[in-house]
């Protein structure tokens, strides 16, 4: 795709990141939202407006994958001279510095990033050192996962205080839901087949989670999925997009009681903020 076709197709507020060729600019954008095909298109439209050398202009993002595409949607709006563009992930540049400058960094002693092999090996020793009643135990079999979930925390710049906070919400909340659940679902066993019955229940539990929207973040997330989950049931007159919702954010014990399946996952998280300490 070449750089006027892309401009095309951005909205009014990314055409004007892409005009805005002087001077600092932030952008605020969730995942998946065009970021990196707006900063590809913003560093095409300063070197097509401006003499600045393609070798002056840095790049960074957090992932190799994510330095691979930036350059590839470069080279598609401005040739070759994308790959003058100084493009890293961060720990790239921060090597690069190192290795450019040495003189500057005697006290330190110049390695390489960990490998693949060296975090597992690390995370597994951690794990391995863990009680038994902590929730992580279980990652030993799952060391891909842990390593994923601690990568996606640092995208984040989540720091340990802050993911123990977030778990600690999140668990406060499903403590909170837990009763007004057992009232909502009683002596429920089994999806009702007419969208209408079932409606009743969700309805409600939709309502316990409005209440606590503004507060908790996992409340948000369950209650846009729950309300997707209500309106496809409606629209197409089937109760199965609020099985699968059921599926994914309740969980049944033998006592008939529903609880919040975010419920484990912030109990690792928890255990994933002692970790990173």
């Amino acid at each position: 795709m070449d750089f006027e076709t892309a401009y095309k197709a951005l909205n009014t507020e990314q055409k004007k990141a892409v005009d805005l060729i002087d001077g600092p600019l932030l952008v605020l954008a969730g995942p998946g939202t065009g970021k990196t095909q707006l900063l590809s298109a913003r560093v095409a439209n300063i070197l097509k407006l401006t003499d600045t050398p393609a070798n002056t202009i840095l790049c960074l993002t957090f992932t190799e994958n994510g330095a691979l595409n930036m350059r590839e949607r470069l080279a598609g709006f401005i040739g070759k001279d994308a790959y003058s563009v100084q493009i890293y992930t961060y720990h790239a540049f921060g090597s690069e510095i190192i290795k450019r400058y040495p003189e500057y960094f005697t006290n330190i002693r110049l390695q390489s990033p960990i490998d693949e092999l060296g975090k597992r090996q690390i995370i597994q020793n951690l794990l391995e050192k863990l009680p038994f009643s902590n929730p992580l135990k279980g990652g030993l079999y799952y060391i891909g996962d842990v390593i994923a979930t601690i990568s996606e925390l640092k995208r984040a710049l989540l720091s340990p205080e802050d993911i123990h906070l977030i778990a600690t919400q999140n668990l406060h909340l499903i403590q909170t839901l837990d009763d007004p659940f057992k009232k909502i679902f009683g002596s429920y066993t089994t999806m009702p087949r007419k969208v209408v019955q079932a409606t009743v229940y969700f309805e409600e539990v939709a309502s316990q989670l409005l209440k606590h929207q503004n507060t908790s973040t996992l409340a948000q997330v369950a209650l846009v999925s729950l309300q997707e989950a209500l309106q496809q049931a409606n629209t197409g007159n089937k109760t199965s997009s609020l099985t699968i919702w059921k599926n994914k954010w309740l969980i049944k014990n033998s006592e008939n009681v529903f609880q919040l399946a975010g419920k484990y996952a912030s109990e690792r998280l928890a255990a994933t903020a002692e970790l990173l300490k």
